[in-house]
């Protein structure tokens, strides 16, 4: 829904006097963006107020809203599963206001384990009160997200605008951008 890169990068720097590109750097090589605040004295609170004061301002994919209001009308349910932590995910999610389209979200905890593992998509399709089918699809960027998937019992589509630029093994769908999930 979003490139998050640029601004945590912008974020981390102005409370660790770090370099941004530095950070953006980190992270496009897989660094956890709650790693590259620890390793540089951003603390979780920080990080959590930063998100709640400022997080309206990351970037969205150009379409995401439209493109959101067009499922919600549809009444798709739409569900989020993230290795982000809950503390991070949840007012992320407000801030951007994405969160009022959203039905379910998982986040690493106890009993929900990170992708790939099948956990978090197995726990919003229970929320969402949905079985795995061959109509149920999981959008994401990386083979994390396409091994999740798979073990989920659920089609996969690749979000070829995300962070990944090669499309996972088990791919079913590519995405050129975010409207694509209309044909889904």
């Amino acid at each position: 829904m979003w490139n998050s890169r640029p601004w945590y990068a912008e974020v981390i720097a102005r409370w660790s006097g770090g370099s941004a590109s530095r950070i953006i750097g980190e992270l496009e090589a897989g660094a956890s963006i709650v790693r590259v605040a620890e390793d540089r004295q951003v603390t979780r609170a920080q990080l959590t107020r930063a998100v709640k004061d400022d997080g309206g301002s990351i970037e969205l994919y150009e379409g995401v809203l439209q493109t959101l209001d067009s499922l919600q009308e549809r009444k798709s349910l739409i569900g989020i599963v993230s290795n982000l932590p809950g503390w991070l995910v949840a007012p992320l999610l407000q801030s951007t206001g994405i969160d009022k389209y959203i039905t379910a979200t998982a986040t690493p905890r106890a009993g929900v384990l990170a992708k790939p593992k099948p956990h978090g998509i197995r726990r919003v399709l229970h929320e969402m009160g949905r079985d795995a089918d061959a109509r149920t699809w999981f959008v994401g960027d990386g083979a994390v997200d396409a091994e999740a998937a798979a073990a989920a019992g659920v089609q996969f589509a690749w979000a070829s605008y995300g962070y990944c630029t090669e499309a996972p093994p088990g791919t079913t769908k590519v995405l050129k951008r975010f409207e694509d999930v209309l044909q889904l």
